[in-house]
């Protein structure tokens, strides 16, 4: 057998031999998260949604929150909230959303649609975009609603129901 051609073969024993031992790799499993919050706007003075109104901005604090599936606990949650006039008949809402427990904290970055305005209910997505303690280095993306009581009084009550999947 000629040099070059011992090479080749060598060559492509080694690169076989590296394919066939390298270990497989797959993806970690997901799981499930599921939470609730609750929570009162507490400066209503910037917010005023709507057609034509630009961008305004709320702050949720003091509130809590319940979660089940792999983030189990309780503890207290802020949320940063910008609106949107999107349409005559519409907001696009988005913000922040920090998760604060015993093991760390976690942020959810969201946006949700409020369309009618006759309805109390925003629809929307949300994105694991940050966490400390046990909450370092998850990633996730999931659903988000929130429901208004009391808009019209002086601390409405925000309610949502947070899930989706984290890794």
């Amino acid at each position: 057998m000629n040099p070059t051609r011992w090479v080749v073969a060598i060559v492509l024993a080694a690169t076989l031999g590296y394919i066939t031992l390298a270990p497989s790799v797959s993806a970690a499993p997901r799981s499930v998260v599921d939470i609730a919050s609750s929570g009162s706007v507490l400066d209503r003075s910037t917010i005023h949604p709507g057609p034509g109104n630009g961008t305004a901005e709320a702050v949720l604090e003091g509130g809590s929150f319940d979660a089940t599936g792999s983030f189990e606990g309780k503890g207290r949650i802020t949320i940063a909230v910008k609106f949107s006039g999107a349409s005559a008949d519409a907001d696009v809402v988005h913000g922040n959303a920090v998760f604060s427990t015993a093991n760390g904290t976690f942020t959810l970055q969201f946006q949700a649609l409020h369309h009618p305005f006759s309805l109390p209910t925003f629809d929307g997505s949300w994105t694991f975009t940050n966490g400390t303690g046990a909450y370092s280095g998850v990633h996730g993306t999931g659903s988000v609603a929130f429901e208004i009581k009391g808009e019209d009084g002086p601390t409405p009550i925000i309610d949502a129901h947070w899930s989706g999947s984290v890794d």
